[in-house]
């Protein structure tokens, strides 16, 4: 092996260890450790004995390649599934709209991964606003149990939250779970607007509303596995 072909490193001499080490990390790549007065003209030739580890310590760290776009986007929630027919194009940016019933057409530069799949997420967004705010609002005037406010976002750690002043965030990736999941997520919120906390008065409230609550919080906690890769 050439010299150019080996991979890029850097050096680090450390008092602590007695001879060359070897390490791996996202946030600094292949790095050489050795001790204060080592032969550097020797990594070289450590390097080459050791190729096979580092390519695979390497292969460990690099990105995951982006999701591959979907031929179809499916709803649970509001049970819809639209299929998706790719178009590249010549078209710098890319495009999502609607076909017809069911059907939507990705068109221009969809070969960028990045904004192929953001396109995806605005749609989803989009469906979010148009088909779980207003089932929130039904749900809070069925329940009496008015909101100030009721927001969208995309929440990596969290289905929903609610303030003391009634103002309730939604994950808009609720779109991916079946509707009785999202129908515990609206009431969890709701019942936050008459105890912001998890004491007995709230769960007394909330099992009065639905009396299989704990049940659902515990299928909740898995179903963030419901959620695809694009999304």
């Amino acid at each position: 092996m050439a010299q150019e072909d080996l991979p890029a490193y850097t050096v680090r001499e450390h008092h602590m260890v007695r001879g060359p080490r070897l390490r791996v990390s996202g946030a600094r790549g292949l790095e050489v450790v050795v001790p204060p007065g080592f032969d550097r003209r020797r990594i070289p030739g450590l390097l080459r004995r050791e190729r096979p580890w580092i390519e695979e310590a390497l292969r460990g760290i690099a990105p995951p390649p982006p999701p591959a776009i979907p031929n179809d986007l499916a709803f649970p929630a509001l049970g819809e599934v639209w299929r998706v027919r790719v178009a590249p194009g010549p078209d710098l940016g890319v495009t999502l709209r609607r076909e017809g019933p069911g059907r939507l057409l990705l068109s221009g530069a969809v070969d960028d991964a990045a904004l192929a799949l953001e396109a995806l997420r605005r749609f989803g967004r989009a469906r979010a606003r148009a088909g779980l705010i207003p089932w929130f609002l039904r749900t809070s005037a069925e329940e009496r149990l008015p909101v100030s406010r009721v927001t969208l976002r995309g929440q990596t750690s969290r289905w929903g939250s609610c303030t003391a002043s009634g103002a309730v965030s939604l994950n808009w990736k609720l779109l991916f779970l079946p509707p009785r999941l999202v129908r515990y997520v609206f009431l969890h919120e709701l019942c936050h607007t008459l105890r912001c906390d998890h004491s007995p008065a709230f769960w007394g409230a909330l099992l009065a509303r639905e009396p299989e609550a704990r049940a659902l919080a515990r299928e909740l906690r898995g179903a963030a596995s419901l959620v695809p890769p694009w999304a």
